[in-house]
């Protein structure tokens, strides 16, 4: 012991001598500053007992405390009556910047920046902390007042913050007054890096042949007269590490073609997740036609967040590179680097890759690098909906430290758009990675992230308590929980996973009264938990994104909902569909593949596909004929399932006289200077009741003249623009099945009479049922027109005949009554 106390006075000594620790002062302090001291020392007393990791841990967390009494101290100092208070506030600022609190320091300096006299020290501090905080602007300003200044730290930071403005032959001359040892090779570095940024390249500077030739050889329009640009390289490298981060690099070569071109790559937005991803943009550049190369600097790159309304999302981030000097003709060029430090659910990732694109690829090239022995599972699935046949088959390079899969796709076409065409998922190629070995890992994960967030506070409760309350059945509650949630509650766009994979909890979001679809989800299921009704989460593909594959489990899902079990019935409840009603779901939502976390086992289950006559659009117009020929009416509009949720979302957020505009053209049309005289619409806000609008009318005309005879405009028929295409690549897509009927009553005058009434149009098909037929009866003339899709698609098979029997329809529904004038 006594030679362990011997080595410690040495090495003490021997810090004073080298003027490491200050000399003793032989003042003798105060019985507070006596306690302070003795407060200090007792970690280093009781050092010969401690480990360093113990000592380290116990310095880290006395030294906040000492840092805020540092800074009550100062502010005790500032409100003596002697105090100098610039001294004060230079050495408090210092204080913050040194423990990283711009902000702070900048409120602390900036006062007195302002008030007191010029002082270098203080100037220099609160431009640092203008730099470091990112504002740019302000540090310039304050670094322009100080340019002859030869500080070097100084300087450096000045010709840096001239860097951020764009401002490069300034940043150049700064660095270069740059002499002394400490900050001349970092200024060096500078210097080479703006001279590399700023020279003037040509393609003939591209270090890699292979890019050269890829742009020398490029297409042109005329070779691909539908394109608006042409992808020459698209690469994507994922790297899965030992350490169970990642690297995604991406690389991306595309030929402009024409303003389409230019407006869908003149922006390159790449996403990511701030809590645990990180983006580097090696460089981006522009390669104009006469080859000269111009980069996307500072000024061309943003760093944003995607939903900058909505704290809780704020992880969710866009780096957008607005690509400098883009024309018809220049080459986009990029490569990117996404650093990943956390898979999903520590070891597991999934990926998705859409093998064909909206562009021509000449081409395209996926590769997966794992660590030796690492599972997981590969799908592919070709639509075929193209002569273009993917080769799915992977180049495997095995080594000790990796394993390497390569997927090499050459001259892909491009995707042309056919109206009324399936989403883009179910068309492409597909390749698809995943580690997850089963749905269960799935369960479990996804789980232990929202099981606690189920919760409720007295708030909730109070509030869930006032919804119930009169209610009587499990329906009427769930409904009054459910409309609320969904109409009270807003909905932030996010995608699942978008902005990560675990959601916030029930209180938080009652209390901010906006989440995402997770976010919603877990309030809801809070809410109908605590009024007694079974509630899970529910994870879905919506239709548009890449459908679930039963026996391949990934996360494919983009979307939360939830199921409840509402009187002995499970019910999917989407609480972001703020118009849908209680039972109903989006189009996007039906017929899917789901993923259900009940409490003991996630279950695979499948959403209803509502039946035609669930999404129903009826229209019913009754018109009066006078003897003068004017006309008044009333039109009634009744909505169902898909197209309530569409007029009752249109209600709700149209302006009230834009509404009444639309009113009045619908009349104007049906008949030239026609007068709205009045109209009603249904509670928009009641979900429990269907969206109603009836309409009254009048107008000075409303029948064609042709002589003594009367046309009455054509009230129904089947547009052929939708079969207008000889032959199509995919499938005609309607979504859902749905119904479309139109009711007309014409009471006729006395002096007119029918000289010909149509015949009935009738046609039952596999694909839908058609009705339109006339009828005639006392003094009115009735029209009835349905049509009821039975299916959602028409495959491109069936396409010939389908459009054949369409079109026979159509020329057999073009029809007209024509009325004649008799005297009576």
């Amino acid at each position: 012991m006594k030679r362990k106390i011997a080595a410690l006075i040495f090495i003490f000594l021997l810090s004073i001598l080298q003027g490491f620790i200050p000399p003793f002062s032989f003042s003798f302090p105060s019985l507070a500053q006596e306690e302070n001291l003795q407060t200090i020392a007792s970690p280093v007393s009781s050092s010969l007992t401690k480990t360093h990791l113990q000592l380290g841990k116990e310095y880290a967390e006395r030294s906040r405390e000492f840092f805020e009494r540092a800074i009550s101290e100062y502010n005790l100092a500032l409100k003596e009556p002697d105090a100098d208070v610039r001294q004060i506030h230079l050495l408090l600022g210092k204080l913050y910047y040194e423990h990283g609190e711009f902000k702070k320091a900048i409120q602390t300096l900036l006062p007195v920046y302002k008030k007191e006299e010029r002082d270098f020290s203080l100037a220099k501090l609160l431009a640092l902390s203008y730099f470091k905080k990112g504002e740019y602007t302000d540090a310039l300003a304050i670094f322009e007042e100080y340019r002859e200044c030869e500080d070097e730290e100084f300087l450096f930071f000045y010709a840096k913050t001239c860097e951020e403005k764009n401002l490069y032959d300034k940043a150049l001359e700064l660095y270069n007054r740059i002499k002394g040892k400490e900050y001349k090779q970092l200024a060096q570095k500078r210097v080479a890096f703006i001279n590399a940024q700023t020279k003037v390249l040509t393609t003939a500077d591209i270090s890699n042949p292979y890019i050269r030739e890829l742009i020398k050889s490029s297409p042109e329009q005329k070779d691909y007269p539908n394109a608006g640009a042409i992808i020459l390289l698209y690469e994507n490298h994922l790297e899965i590490l030992r350490d169970w981060t990642a690297i995604e690099k991406s690389h991306l070569l595309v030929k402009v073609l024409n303003d389409r071109g230019k407006e869908k790559y003149g922006e390159i937005r790449l996403f990511y997740d701030s809590t645990y991803e990180k983006v580097e943009i090696e460089y981006a550049r522009t390669i104009k036609p006469d080859g000269k190369i111009t980069p996307a600097g500072a000024k061309h790159i943003h760093d944003v967040s995607e939903y900058p309304e909505y704290p809780l999302y704020s992880n969710a981030r866009l780096k957008i590179i607005s690509m400098p000097e883009l024309c018809k003709g220049a080459v986009v060029e990029y490569r990117v680097r996404k650093y990943i430090n956390k898979l999903i659910n520590k070891e597991d990732f999934c990926r998705d890759y859409g093998i064909q694109d909206y562009e021509p690829c000449l081409n395209k090239k996926i590769t997966l690098t794992v660590p030796p022995d690492y599972k997981f599972k590969i799908q592919s699935s070709n639509p075929k909906y193209t002569e273009y046949q993917a080769n799915f088959s992977p180049q495997v390079k095995i080594a000790k430290e990796e394993e390497e899969y390569i997927w090499e796709f050459k001259n892909i076409p491009e995707i042309i758009s056919e109206p009324s065409m399936p989403p883009y998922v179910e068309i492409t190629p597909r390749l698809s990675f995943s580690s997850f070995e089963g749905w269960e890992e799935i369960y479990r994960w996804w789980r232990e992230l929202f099981k606690d967030k189920i919760n409720l506070d007295e708030a909730i409760k109070k509030k869930a308590e006032g919804l119930i309350k009169g209610e009587n059945t499990e329906e009427e509650k769930a409904k009054a929980i459910y409309h609320w949630v969904a109409s009270k509650i807003r909905y932030v766009g996010v995608e699942y996973g978008e902005a990560g994979f675990e959601p916030h909890s029930a209180t938080e979001i009652f209390k901010n009264k906006y989440g995402d679809c997770k976010d919603q989800t877990i309030l809801l299921i809070s809410m109908l938990r605590y009024a007694g009704i079974r509630a899970w989460p529910v994870l879905i593909s919506t239709k548009g994104s890449w459908p679930v594959i039963e026996n391949f489990p990934t996360l494919t899902f983009n979307h939360a909902i939830a199921l409840a079990e509402v009187e002995g019935k499970s019910t999917f409840l989407d609480s972001t569909a703020e118009t849908t009603s209680f039972g109903d779901l989006p189009s996007g939502d039906q017929n899917r593949v789901v993923f259900t976390f009940y409490d003991e086992e996630g279950l695979l289950k499948e959403t209803p596909l509502f039946p035609s006559h669930h999404n129903r659009d009826c229209i019913d117009t009754r018109i009066s004929v006078y003897n003068d020929e004017t006309i008044s009416g009333t039109i009634k509009i009744s909505a169902f399932g898909k197209y309530d949720q569409g007029e009752r979302w249109w209600l709700k957020y149209t302006k009230p006289l834009l509404i009444k505009e639309y009113f009045k053209s619908v009349i104007n049309n049906l008949s030239p200077g026609g007068e709205l005289l009045h109209y009603e619409i249904s509670d928009i806000e009641n979900l429990n009741q269907p969206i109603k609008i009836k309409i009254e009318f009048k107008g000075p005309k409303f029948l064609k003249e042709m002589g003594e005879e009367r046309i009455i405009p054509q009230l129904g028929g089947l547009s052929a623009a939708l079969v207008s295409r000889e032959k199509r690549n995919y499938p005609l897509d309607f979504r859902v099945p749905d119904e479309f009927q139109n009711l007309f009553e014409l009471q006729l005058p006395q002096n007119l009479e029918i000289k010909y009434l149509p015949l009935p149009v009738v046609s039952d098909t596999k694909w839908f049922a058609y009705i339109n037929k006339y009828s005639f009866s006392g003094e009115s003339i009735y029209f009835e027109e349905r049509l009821v899709h039975k299916r959602t698609t028409v495959s491109v098979e069936e396409y010939g005949e389908f459009k054949r029997i369409y079109e026979e329809i159509a020329r057999q529904a073009d029809k007209q009554i024509i009325l004649r004038k008799v005297e009576k």
